[in-house]
Order: C-alpha cells, then sequence, then structure tokens
C-alpha cells in the first residue's frame, strides 16, 4: 500500500503546492477541476496521470517514425527542423520530468499533488502543440499520401491521450482538440469524400473519448474513495485525522534507513498538560474538541520549519511529530503555540504541553527512539511542564525510580506511612501564629525522603489524589487539635478532586467528625489551575465547602492564570489570597509588582479576606509585605515545616518556666 504524508484529512485544507511564480502561472492557467474530492483521492489520480511511462514512449515513437519518413521522403527540411529542434527536445523535457516524478518519495507526491498537476498539463500541452505544428506542416506542404497517413498517425495518438489522461477527462478533450483540429484541416483541403468523413470521425472522437474517460475516471474514484477509507482506518486517527501509531512507525522506518538519518531527523513525543483533569471536569466533547484543534496547531507549528514533517496522534493526549535536524526549535515552537487560548465551544481553555526529543544515534531503531524520547517527555513533565527536555542517558535512572516510586507510592498509601508537616502561619499586627499549612510528607525505608514535588504529581496522573488525602487530611486535623484550641490548618487540595465533588465533600465530613476539630479551622487551599477548569461547577464545590464551614484559600496567586477579576468573582467564597513567591521575591525591586499587590490587598479587604505573603525568608521582604498592606506571612523566617510531635514539644518547652539558677554554697 502506498503511504502518504500526514495533513489533517478534511478536503478543505490543501497544502499550499504553488511554490513559485512559474506553478501560480500555471496553476492560474489550468485550475484543477477535481478539488471537490478528497484530497487523499484527488492526490491519486494525479499520481495515475504519471505512472505508466511505457505508453509515453510509444507515443512518441508513432509520431517520430512517420514523421521523419515523410520528412525524408518529401525532402521537407522544415518539417526535419520542427521534429529535431522542437518536438524531440520537449519530448526528452517530459520524458526527464515523468522520470523524476516516479523517482520521488510517496510524501512529496502527495505534499505537491496540486504543483504536479499544473506541471503535467504544461508538459503535455507542448507536446500535442509540437504534434499539431507537425501536422499543419504536413497539411501544408506534403503530399496527399502524407496527409492521409498523418491523419491515421494522429487519431492513433489521440487513442493514447485518452489511455494515459483518463483520470482527468477535461484533458483528454483538450489535448485531443488541439491534435484534430488542424489533422481535420488538412483533410478538409483535400476536398475528397473520404477525407472529409475522416475529418468529421476525428472531431467526435475528441468528444467521444472525452465520455469515455470521464466514465472510467468516476469508476477509478469510485475504488481509490472506498480504498482510501479502509487506509485511513488502518492508518489515520478518526478524531485527529492525523496519522496513528501503525502509519507513524512506518514512516520512522522509512526515514531512519535514509542516509545521513542520525543528522537529519529528529523524533518529538509530547502531551498536554493536565489534559486529564480537563477532559474530566468539562467532559469528553470539549476534551475531543481539544484534541482536534491541538493536531491542527501541532502540525502547522512543525511543517512551517519542515513542510516534510509528520504529526501523528499515538492516542490519548500524546503526539509524536518526526521532523528534520531542528528538532529543538521545533519544540520551542510547538510550546508556543500550545500556550495561545483555545476557543472551544463552551468557552476558552488555557492550557500547555510537556516535550520529549531525541535524535537518532547508532544502531538506534524506532524502538529505542520511541523509549528514549518518551523518558525525555517523563523529565520535562518532571521539571515542571510547560517546556521540553531532550534525551539524556541518565534518564533511564530516572524511569526506574519511577517504576520503584510508584510500586512503593502505592504501599505507603495502604500502610499510611505519609504523615503532614507543618509550617507556621504569623500575624504580622501581633506576632501571633494564627494556623499552620499542612505539608505531605514521606519517608520510604527503601527511596529515603521522597520530595513531594516528585510523588504529588506521580498521585495527580495517577488518580491516588483522593487516597492521598485520606490519608493525610485526618491526620492533619487531628494533629492541629492536639497542638493549638485556635489555630488553624490549611490543606490543599488538587485540581483532579474536584472532578469528583461529592467525594470531596465527604472527605472533609469525615475528617472533621474524626477529629472532632471546629469547621471553622480548617481552611481548603486550592491553586490557579483549578480556575481554567468548569469555573462555574469549581464554584458550586467551593461553595458547598464553605456550607460546612471549612473556609477557602486561594494558593499561589500571581503565578500563572489569575487576574483580579477571578477574586471579584469569587469574592463570596474566597477567605484568604497567598501571594506566590514569584510576586513576593520581585516586589522588592519592581515596581510593577508592588502595584499589584497593594492592588490585591485592597480587593481583599473588601471581600474580607487576609492575605498571606508566602517564602519570607528575611525582615526586609516582611518589612515590604507590611508596608504593602500584606496581614499575614509564612515562610523561613517564621518557621520551617516541622512534624507535629516536634511542634508540642517545642509548646511545651516554651510554656516551661526556666528553673532559678543555684548558687554554689
Amino acid at each position: 500500500m502506498a503511504t502518504r504524508a500526514d495533513s489533517i484529512a478534511a478536503p478543505e485544507h490543501l497544502p499550499d503546492q504553488a511554490t513559485n511564480a512559474f506553478d501560480r502561472i500555471l496553476q492560474s492557467i489550468w485550475p484543477s477541476s477535481q478539488l471537490d474530492l478528497a484530497y487523499s483521492v484527488y492526490a491519486r489520480l494525479i499520481e495515475r496521470l504519471y505512472e505508466d511511462i511505457k505508453t509515453l514512449l510509444i507515443g512518441y515513437v508513432t509520431i517520430s517514425i512517420p514523421t521523419l519518413i515523410i520528412a525524408w521522403l518529401e525532402s521537407s527540411q522544415i518539417l526535419a527542423l520542427e521534429y529535431f529542434l522542437v518536438f524531440l527536445p520537449i519530448i526528452v523535457l517530459r520524458l526527464f520530468t515523468s522520470s523524476r516524478y516516479i523517482s520521488q518519495p510517496q510524501t512529496v507526491k502527495f505534499l505537491y499533488a496540486r504543483r504536479d498537476e499544473a506541471r503535467y498539463f504544461a508538459s503535455s500541452a507542448s507536446i500535442v502543440f509540437a504534434i499539431a505544428l507537425i501536422i499543419l506542416t504536413v497539411t501544408a506542404t506534403a503530399s496527399v499520401y502524407a496527409r492521409l497517413s498523418m491523419s491515421i498517425v494522429a487519431i492513433c495518438y489521440m487513442t493514447g491521450i485518452m489511455a494515459r489522461n483518463a483520470m482527468s477527462p477535461r484533458l483528454v478533450q483538450f489535448l485531443s482538440l488541439v491534435v484534430a483540429l488542424p489533422t481535420a484541416l488538412g483533410l478538409l483541403l483535400l476536398g475528397d469524400l473520404l477525407s472529409l468523413s475522416i475529418a468529421v470521425m476525428m472531431l467526435g472522437l475528441t468528444v467521444h473519448m472525452a465520455r469515455i474517460a470521464y466514465a472510467g475516471k468516476q469508476e477509478t474514484v469510485a475504488a481509490l474513495i472506498q480504498a482510501d477509507a479502509a487506509e485511513r482506518l488502518a492508518n489515520f486517527d478518526v478524531l485527529t485525522g492525523l496519522p496513528n501509531r501503525h502509519y507513524m512507525l512506518d514512516d520512522l522506518k522509512r526515514r531512519l534507513a535514509a542516509p545521513h538519518a542520525r543528522k537529519s531527523l529528529s523524533v518529538l513525543m509530547l502531551d498536554i498538560d493536565k489534559f486529564k483533569a480537563i477532559n474530566d471536569s468539562r467532559g469528553h466533547p470539549l476534551g475531543d474538541e481539544l484534541l482536534k484543534q491541538a493536531a491542527v496547531r501541532i502540525s502547522q507549528a512543525a511543517k512551517a520549519l519542515n513542510p516534510r514533517a509528520l504529526t501523528a496522534r499515538l492516542g490519548g493526549d500524546e503526539f509524536i511529530v518526526l521532523t528534520d535536524h531542528r528538532g529543538r526549535a521545533t519544540a520551542e515552537a510547538i510550546i508556543a503555540r500550545m500556550e495561545a487560548p483555545f476557543e472551544l465551544s463552551a468557552g476558552t481553555i488555557m492550557t500547555s504541553c510537556s516535550i520529549g526529543v531525541m535524535t537518532p544515534t547508532a544502531g538506534s531503531d524506532e524502538v529505542a527512539l520511541l523509549k528514549g524520547v518518551d523518558l525525555a517527555l517523563y523529565a520535562a513533565k518532571q521539571a515542571g511542564r510547560r517546556r521540553w527536555m531532550h534525551y539524556d542517558p541518565t534518564m533511564e535512572d530516572a524511569a526506574n525510580r519511577a517504576l520503584l516510586l510508584e510500586t512503593r507510592f502505592r504501599e505507603a498509601l495502604t500502610r499510611k506511612e505519609l504523615a503532614p508537616a507543618f509550617q507556621p502561619i504569623v500575624r504580622f499586627s501581633d506576632g501571633e501564629t494564627v494556623g499552620y499549612e499542612s505539608l505531605a510528607r514521606w519517608t520510604d525505608p527503601v527511596l529515603g525522603p521522597v520530595s513531594p514535588g516528585e510523588f504529588v504529581p506521580f498521585a495527580e496522573e495517577s488518580g491516588l489524589c483522593d487516597a492521598l488525602t485520606g490519608v493525610l487530611l485526618p491526620a492533619s486535623c487531628r494533629s492541629i487539635g492536639a497542638l493549638s484550641n485556635t489555630a488553624s490548618v490549611t490543606f490543599n487540595v488538587s485540581v483532579a478532586e474536584f472532578d469528583r465533588p461529592a467525594k470531596l465533600l465527604q472527605s472533609i465530613r469525615d475528617a472533621l467528625a474524626e477529629s472532632e476539630l471546629p469547621p471553622g479551622r480548617l481552611w481548603i487551599e486550592i491553586t490557579e489551575g483549578l480556575l481554567i477548569c468548569d469555573f462555574d461547577s469549581v464554584l458550586q464545590t467551593l461553595q458547598a465547602i464553605r456550607g460546612l464551614g471549612v473556609k477557602i484559600a486561594l494558593d499561589d496567586f500571581g503565578s500563572g492564570f489569575s487576574s483580579l477579576s477571578y477574586l471579584a468573582k469569587l469574592g463570596d467564597v474566597i477567605d484568604a489570597i497567598k501571594l506566590d513567591k514569584a510576586i513576593v521575591n520581585t516586589a522588592m525591586s519592581d515596581r510593577t509588582q508592588e502595584i499589584i499587590i497593594r492592588m490585591v490587598t485592597e480587593v481583599a479587604a473588601e471581600i474580607n479576606a487576609i492575605v498571606i505573603a508566602e517564602c519570607i525568608e528575611d525582615e526586609e521582604t516582611a518589612s515590604t509585605m507590611k508596608r504593602l498592606g500584606v496581614t499575614h506571612a509564612q515562610g523561613y523566617l517564621y518557621g520551617k515545616p516541622d512534624s507535629i510531635l516536634n511542634l508540642i514539644a517545642q509548646k511545651a518547652q516554651a510554656r516551661t518556666p526556666r528553673q532559678p539558677i543555684q548558687k554554689a554554697g
């Protein structure tokens, strides 16, 4: 089965094949009459025009032999000059271009079908005009015998025209008329009944051949459409129209077999960041809509740098791009395009993507390449998403650790080995510790201490956030209840948990009931990323949480998608705004950030919310935050995250009165 280059498979999205002024002129002279067909079928029809070079040779021999014989018998120097200076060079050029087309890769034939159709018309027209010139010369100068002989030759050539160009009835009619008209004129000049009959027959033959070609084309098109449908099911993704894994693997093997593949090939694997959360929260129809638009953006970004780049969908939100040595530039271009807002039927979605990049090494096959680029993609996601990473052999160790992490983390959840650590939240006005943020901590017997930045993203992607909350939320509530009679505890809830609001609400109820912690002392933290999901659904869930008496804190404000407009929308449910460390750290030197913080504090005052500055590590930063109207602080200046046992011990020690120093007797 012939292979094809990828494209978004809609008939209206045809590649722009006018690559130079000559091709554009040709296309304006001979616009395609077949663009109502699916582009894949259209490209196959153009291929059929070129495929049989033997008929070309037979046709040229059919014209050449009688022309040379007549020129010799009639001693016609003009006819000989026309043959050698006009007809023969055109023949050689036509054979050269046809052979060159046949030798092209299938992908190039597919991409440049419109250009090739125009070039085929130009070369065919040149040939028949040269033949018409020869026929006119014979008609004007040769004997009756020569005219009749040339008429027979013209009829034979017209038959060849129909056989060769049956996929384009319009072209058959045009070429036949160019040959038939001068021939019929010569016959009419003879004046006898036989010549007149042959002339009429030739003119009628042009119409008849066009009809035959049209009928044959219809049968061919029907067969091609059926074959194309079967091929698309086998090689193309139904949702996006992109090539699928099967097609991509075949194309990758072909590219690897090409000379200098190690220097001229890059493989990119990418997926949409937090697509599962978007898909689950907004529904699969909207997720499908996002995938289709993403497919177009990825394909366009890749082809802007390399028209022969191939974009395929592996499944879900995973895509593969096969391109040239500009793999890194392609990755950057794709990331830039993916960060632009997606205008979907249900509203605007903001998202991003992570990309792994790999180039072949000595001995690399398609299996090794796909494994390596998958590792690079994993590394990009682990590094924070919204970026690309090039494959490095050390990523093998990270992958092995990830497999072990998965097993150990699931076991740790079952055995409830994870525990919260608590960092104090201090009120600026009196320096009082009014609350603590609960932070997940895990020390594994095999892996040792594991960072939350490693296991929390895994929990989100693996659907284990509910289980993680089920372990840590009750423990956090119990611990704060044991530590203080007044302090609150803030607990971060992932975006994924808002996809299952009933389960989240029940987890909160269970934790409060088990710990007997007053609801007002529990603060649920949400991140800005949650706000890109279904806002109405999120708001409804937040209102239900507030209905339990629990308070809401907006974490990492200023880190990504947020704006002051969100505060206006969430004013009724937001009790605290936590400024992200990035905006806190830059406020010391950036006047714009100062203005933003001051505006946030003013809005917070209007909605009766407190403002907490995160990552306060020195007195200078603390003073700046106070000056800007921030009410609370959290950071190493006031205490590092610590276990509940250490905090209780520290509190007990602070309450124990100092013993008087005994003087020596």
